[in-house]
């Protein structure tokens, strides 16, 4: 009973920048094929290296750039990746200050819209210049690397790098990429009013909400406390959508 059967299930996925069709194997043991076909959707693609090991999946390191993006689109196409009983990660690099308000606020985003009972959620922003050398410091067997096809690190003035084609040969990492997420560089001085704005409404909102949710949960009981909470909820998510909407 100690040992794992020896069935394999390979997965076949053409990278789109290449010709040559990635392969990599799962022990059954390790990875059921229902999970591992969570990461086969339209959309997306995986960088797979050819590396020995393989592990379940036990966390999801999602890269947020510091830019303008559509942080509910992003939010939605995520949902379809997330697993139960499981880790998310959201992490952010920044080389100026000018760019905190705004990774803040997409990281808080992120945060509340990926919220749930069954999955840990975590955000992280660093002062960094290469996405690299961070997720080298941070990553563990069972780590899945979540990022856009269109986030790109500049490493010269002419020859922007794919960030996930970074990270997969370099750390010989699996990397999860989404395709058709716009990025929006602009420039903060000109959006650090709005930013701080957004930023202080976002904490007026989620403050106010887990107030009222834990006196919910403190003085009403049963099920009426129950629909009372999931209806602060549903009120909430919408809330920061709509802001994270207007502000974007």
């Amino acid at each position: 009973m100690n040992t794992i059967q020896s069935e394999i299930i390979s997965n076949f996925k053409t990278d789109p920048g290449n010709t040559v069709q990635i392969e990599h194997a799962f022990t059954k043991g390790e990875i059921r094929s229902q999970i591992f076909d969570r990461f086969n959707q339209p959309n997306s693609y995986l960088l797979l290296p050819e590396i020995s090991d393989s592990v379940a999946i036990k966390r999801l390191i999602v890269l947020v750039p510091a830019a303008s993006f559509s942080a509910s689109e992003f939010s939605s196409k995520l949902r379809l990746f997330l697993l139960e009983n499981s880790t998310i990660l959201f992490i952010s690099i920044i080389t100026d200050q000018e760019q905190e308000l705004l990774a803040r606020r997409q990281l808080l985003f992120l945060e509340q819209m990926s919220r749930s009972s069954k999955i840990k959620v975590h955000t992280k922003l660093v002062p960094q210049e290469s996405w690299v050398k961070e997720i080298e410091c941070i990553t563990q067997p069972g780590d899945l690397i979540l990022c856009s096809e269109n986030h790109f690190e500049r490493q010269s003035i002419r020859n922007p790098v794919s960030v996930g084609r970074e990270i997969s040969s370099k750390l010989h990492l699996p990397v999860l990429v989404l395709q058709n997420i716009d990025f929006i560089r602009q420039t903060p001085t000109k959006k650090k009013g709005r930013e701080l704005i957004a930023w202080i409404v976002f904490f007026l909102v989620i403050s106010f909400f887990t107030f009222f949710q834990f006196q919910i949960y403190q003085y009403i009981t049963g099920w009426i406390g129950t629909m009372f909470f999931s209806v602060t909820v549903i009120i909430e998510f919408y809330l920061i959508w709509k802001i994270n909407k207007i502000f974007s």
